[in-house]
């Protein structure tokens, strides 16, 4: 996936190590850089806010490490800066995010708007060369889930619910380009399916329809302020598409298991960096290290990290048409039948990507060659 619609919204996921092709990418590095880091989120950022809030009560540790709801690090500590907990500076590097969020003004976990809110009030501000991170919605669909299950219309009664999670990620979205950020991370949310605590599960389809739901009406809304916005460089980050990649292939990633959470509520896995999940829903520090990987190569390398994969895919594409003529051709004719020919053919295809302004121009290089037998 490359940028869509207004050239300042950049939507990937960041996938160049599975590019299943063999090309050459090639491209300056990038001139990108940022000071200081700003988070808003829930528990997938939380860096320890609810565990000093709850006086080390939530989430318990152990099993959860340092009170994140992990056994390690977030994946917003691993984007290359220190950043204090809600109570430090609003000057440097500071992360909002709690733990059971919600998107909205709720006052305990601290809802993202107020978190938002709470920042601005302390004299917190942005700049052009900030990164600011955002992510949640879960914690709506979490809580609304129950109650729509048991509707009459289930994907009626989560509709609003993931519609109005959608549209306080845009409000803040919005809010923060509108104060002067340079760079926004927005995460969406991943397939729920797929987590430990849903697989298999009855409500399974309908977390996932809250799910496409709310990324739906989060992409709308971010082209939205992509537009208005011409100053800001919003960077959706395809949690969802990252997550079926990881579960289709988690050796790629150094894990092998993605179906089980390493803590089943009892007792704590003895490997778990070979767990993507640390319990039903949240990632080990090992996943984590997984999703920060995938954000840093999209944050550094602006639309390289989303079209190397996309050209690479591009290219094999291209490769395994030519072998299915190949194939066709030499299966319709024998070899010593009279009139038969020899045919080779070369494939070359070259794509110029120039990556928004920010990152030097790439190119992407394949090449093929086809063999077919044909009458003559």
């Amino acid at each position: 996936m490359g940028g869509i619609a207004m050239t300042r919204l950049l939507r990937g996921a960041a996938l160049a190590a599975l590019s299943l092709a063999a090309v050459s990418v090639a491209g300056a590095a990038s001139a990108q850089s940022y000071s200081r880091l700003v988070v808003f989120g829930d528990s997938l950022s939380d860096n320890g806010n609810l565990y000093l809030a709850t006086g080390g009560s939530t989430p318990a540790s152990p099993p959860y490490g340092a009170g994140r709801f992990s056994n390690g690090p977030v994946f917003t500590e691993r984007l290359g800066f220190n950043a204090a907990n809600f109570m430090g500076p609003v000057t440097g590097s500071i992360n909002y995010a709690f733990g059971g969020a919600r998107t909205d003004s709720q006052a305990q976990p601290l809802g993202m708007r107020l978190q938002l809110a709470q920042y601005q009030q302390r004299g917190g501000t942005f700049g052009a060369n900030d990164l600011v991170s955002v992510l949640g919605g879960a914690n709506n669909i979490f809580q609304g889930l129950p109650a729509a299950g048991a509707s009459t219309n289930p994907t009626g009664a989560i509709t609003p619910v993931a519609l109005s999670a959608a549209a306080d990620i845009n409000f803040i979205v919005n809010g923060i380009a509108q104060a002067g950020a340079g760079t926004v991370l927005v995460t969406n949310l991943p397939k729920l399916s797929i987590t430990p605590q849903f697989r298999g599960t009855p409500a399974a389809p309908l977390a996932d329809f809250a799910v496409t739901t709310f990324n739906g009406a989060l992409l709308t809304g971010l082209n939205a302020t992509a537009a208005a916005r011409p100053g800001t460089n919003i960077i959706l980050m395809d949690l969802f598409k990252v997550g079926d990649v990881i579960a289709g292939n988690p050796s790629a990633f150094g894990v092998s298991n993605v179906t089980q959470p390493c803590f089943n509520g009892v007792t704590v896995c003895s490997n778990p960096d070979s767990y993507f999940y640390f319990d039903g829903v949240h990632p080990t520090a090992k996943g984590h290290e997984v999703i920060a990987r995938l954000s840093n190569d999209y944050l550094y390398y602006g639309d390289l990290g989303s079209q190397t994969a996309v050209l690479g895919e591009t290219a094999w594409r291209h490769r395994e048409d030519a072998l299915d003529g190949s194939t066709a051709a030499l299966s319709g004719r024998e070899a010593w039948e009279r009139g038969t020919s020899i045919s080779v053919g070369a494939l070359a295809d070259k794509t110029e990507t120039d990556a928004r302004g920010a990152i030097g121009k790439a190119t992407s290089d394949g090449y093929g060659v086809r063999i077919a037998l044909e009458s003559g």
